[in-house]
């Protein structure tokens, strides 16, 4: 993608405006072509140089592409600046360090105290260092020695505060990040294996108890860690826990550092939560907040409507409300399909994309409408990255079979059978279930004409019961209602 453009479409109403407003008040800027060729860029729904340069000129078009980008970066700092208490923090800073220089001692104090006070309550630890540095400055410069040589102890110990602080987030940010590498890969444990690689990041002290977490921020780690090591096992209800816990800490505290979007996250998490432990009273309230989330760059917005269009649609039964979940897929077709674009441009949303997919693609199932099935398993096994979420791409391979099954593709099933089990073995995802379903599936394409599935169907029941009862296994179930499925099919509905 070209940067111009998505920097341009990222911006809101109000930056545009102020971008605009700037840029008309510099003569040299406002009577340049920058103005026309943002608004051109603006309005445009797709990048197109070659038009562009059809309309400015090919001569110094790169150059004056290079400036605007930079007039918009400089333009958005300044206006985000004033918004933004670190950088009022360090503005006050240094207007400090200006007025010690000129020997304005009193003024320069009231600055650094207001500095203090701010950088102390928004736990800018970095910015309280150099307000300390700066303090000593001045009153090494007012010759108060013995002032001077009290603060230079006390400063000592609150800079080794600080350090340990800052400590103590970088390694809250380490164990963030191994989670997050481990869900990246998969999204439940279904294995001893990566049961082990959790239990390694959960061992650390650190996660022992929440005090040990030091600054908010780091709080805001432990609590989301928490939650999503709750999620890996199936244990839904704990991770909902932990998940209210730090969005609570987040709406009390927004300025600890945490960006909306983070804030959108936390919020989702919790009403998909809600719904998987069946608490209605719960999803209501927090899907009640989250419509009242207000969204402001191109990319929230895109990332918020899906987000709603995903918490909505797993909201649904997929038996009692099938037709209400189907004619809400239907109202959204085209939005889905320009955000599912814009998902595979920006490489963003995977996992909200495959719940949508399998969400969809159950609904449709237990419809009868097996086509329109097939239609979104195969755009996601198309386009979905089988190195991310392998769990849930080797799912969709077993969903996949499932569809032909229904649609008796008798011939291609058999085929696609020996795919799949060649795939899922050269990743070691061949576990009870996946065996269970690719033995059902190998007798019910050989079974003579003159014979039903009854005893197939009973067989398989009695295998996915017994799944259901380890603890490893009955993970699958989370992904696709199968057992809904085989009931529908054991009923002959």
């Amino acid at each position: 993608m070209e940067p111009l453009f998505e920097l341009v479409k990222s911006m809101n109403q109000g930056e545009k405006r102020y971008f605009k407003r700037m840029g008309t008040l510099r003569s040299e800027f406002g009577s340049s072509n920058y103005i026309k060729l943002f608004d051109t860029i603006e309005k445009s729904k797709k990048y197109n140089e070659k038009k562009l340069i059809l309309q400015f000129g090919k001569k110094f078009f790169a150059q004056n592409k290079r400036h605007l980008f930079t007039k918009i970066l400089e333009t958005l700092r300044t206006m985000h600046d004033t918004h933004s208490i670190e950088m009022q923090v360090r503005h006050s800073i240094s207007e400090a360090e200006i007025l010690t220089e000129r020997s304005l001692f009193s003024s320069a104090k009231h600055q650094i105290k207001s500095a203090r006070k701010r950088a102390e309550k928004h736990e800018l630890f970095l910015e309280q260092v150099r307000i300390n540095s700066t303090e000593l400055e001045v009153l090494s410069r007012e010759n108060d020695l013995n002032n001077l040589n009290e603060r230079i102890e006390e400063y000592k110990k609150l800079n080794k505060i600080v350090s340990d602080k800052i400590e103590n987030q970088l390694l809250f940010e380490e164990l963030y990040s191994a989670l997050v590498e481990l869900n990246q890969r998969i999204e439940l444990v279904r294995s001893e294996p990566e049961e082990k690689s959790l239990q390694t990041v959960m061992a650390h002290p650190l996660l022992s108890n929440v005090n040990r977490a030091l600054s908010l921020k780091s709080k805001n780690h432990y609590f989301y860690i928490h939650g999503l090591a709750h999620f890996f096992l199936g244990e839904f209800s704990e991770s909902l826990k932990y998940f209210r816990q730090q969005l609570i800490l987040i709406n009390r505290n927004n300025w600890i550092g945490v960006n909306k979007l983070t804030s959108l996250k936390s919020m989702g998490n919790v009403c998909l939560l809600c719904i998987k432990t069946n608490d209605k009273h719960g999803y209501g309230e927090a899907y009640a907040k989250l419509e009242k989330y207000s969204a402001t760059s191109l990319y929230e917005k895109q990332y918020y409507w899906y987000l709603t269009y995903l918490i909505k649609l797993l909201s649904f039964d997929s038996i009692s409300q099938n037709n209400n979940a189907i004619a809400f897929v239907e109202e959204n077709l085209d939005k889905t399909v320009a955000i599912k674009k814009w998902i595979r441009e920006h490489d963003t949303m995977h996992l909200e994309y495959c719940y949508s997919t399998f969400k969809t693609v159950e609904v449709f199932m237990f419809n009868k409408s097996p086509r329109k099935a097939l239609r979104y398993i195969n755009e996601f096994l198309n386009n979905a990255d089988a190195e991310l979420k392998q769990d849930t791409y080797c799912i969709a391979r077993i969903i996949n079979l499932l569809i032909h099954f229904e649609l008796e593709n008798v011939e291609l099933l058999e085929n696609e059978i020996k795919s799949a089990h060649r795939y899922l073995s050269h990743r070691d995802r061949i576990y009870g279930f996946e065996q269970s379903i690719l033995k059902f599936l190998n007798k019910a394409i050989n079974l003579p004409a003159n014979e039903n599935y009854k005893m197939l169907w009973t067989i398989l029941n009695s295998d996915w019961n017994k799944l259901q009862n380890d603890r490893f296994e009955k993970q699958v179930f989370q992904y696709f209602d199968f057992m809904r499925w085989l009931e529908l099919k054991m009923d002959n509905k």
